[in-house]
């Protein structure tokens, strides 16, 4: 399952998607605001899946922390959360930085829906690229000298980050989030 960083101030919906998520299986990781959140990305180098965040916050901004994260974590997807129209509104700028933008109030299966296009693609593509660079792997012991193993090898990093790329682009043409869930309405118990 997905390694996300959520970001919300608000500590009612940052428990309530930690556990949620977390009953999903997804290993959740919390920050208070934005700059608890890049302190967060910065102490766990490259071991989160996905950003999602909250726009208006004290301190840093989900936008500013969006901004931040993708220039140091240029594969992490970014998700954004908003109850206000105008913050929405900013963040379609933000085309290139975010794959989307949920708005507040939503119910839990709304992120649930919006998770797997994110995360499943992903993950489907790194099995295909660690289960590549096995073999490559696997194929260069075999190898007859020492410049024959690191030539396939140098060629299988290659693929995969080739591999990387097109599954970056794959997630970010096929991702939707719906604004609704099946019923068109979030009910009081599960909206945030």
């Amino acid at each position: 399952m997905a390694r996300i960083l959520l970001v919300d101030d608000e500590e009612p919906v940052r428990g309530f998607l930690k556990r949620g998520l977390e009953l999903d299986g997804h290993t959740v990781a919390t920050a208070i605001d934005g700059g608890d959140g890049l302190d967060r990305l910065a102490e766990r180098d490259d071991c989160f899946d996905l950003l999602l965040t909250d726009i208006r916050m004290p301190m840093m901004d989900g936008i500013a922390l969006a901004h931040a994260a993708k220039r140091e974590h240029p594969n992490l997807v970014i998700l954004l959360m908003t109850g206000f129209a105008d913050q929405r509104e900013r963040a379609e700028d933000l085309s290139q930085v975010i794959r989307d933008v949920v708005t507040k109030p939503f119910t839990l299966q709304q992120i649930r829906r919006a998770l797997p296009p994110l995360i499943g693609l992903l993950k489907g593509q790194f099995g295909m690229i660690a289960d590549q660079i096995a073999a490559l792997n696997l194929i260069a012991s075999r190898g007859s000298n020492e410049q024959t193993r690191l030539r396939v090898l140098r060629e299988g990093v290659g693929s995969a980050r080739i591999a990387i790329d097109i599954a970056m682009v794959r997630v970010k043409e096929n991702h939707t989030v719906d604004e609704a869930d099946e019923s068109g309405e979030a009910t009081k118990s599960e909206a945030v």
